[in-house]
């Protein structure tokens, strides 16, 4: 395989070719190290972005403060919960989302119903007289 920068793209093509696993980060030092150019890994460039914007004074909302307080305080990871795992979805999962959500809906049955009841009126005014 030729490339002529190794970007994320190169490497999704390598370990769709490769017959055994592959370590990005290994083959991006490799690389470094040969004197190929390597494009800086996006993640590198997004968390660059984010602290030039936090330097002029912008910040995330709440909910994205604690995932990023949280998966930079030493862990190797943020969570994969739902929250974490939402806030990135772009607008075609969030409607598959919404697809499935709905089908699984109408899939459930119904609740058994009560007949409606309904308060007694009374025919006295309300004058008293």
């Amino acid at each position: 395989m030729t490339f002529g920068v190794l970007t994320g793209d190169v490497l999704a093509r390598a370990e769709e070719a490769a017959t055994r696993p592959i370590d990005p980060a290994r083959l991006r030092r490799s690389a470094w190290r040969s004197g190929a150019r390597v494009a800086e890994p996006e993640v590198d460039r997004l968390s660059r972005q984010l602290v030039h914007r936090m330097a002029r004074g912008d910040r995330p909302n709440p909910a994205l403060s604690a995932l990023l307080s949280e998966g930079l305080g030493g862990r190797d990871r943020i969570r994969s919960d739902d929250l974490a795992l939402w806030v990135g979805a772009s607008p075609e999962e969030r409607g598959e989302a919404l697809v499935d959500l709905l089908s699984l809906s109408d899939a459930l049955p119904p609740r058994p119903r009560e007949p409606l009841r309904f308060p007694r009126l009374s025919t006295r005014g309300a004058g008293g007289g």
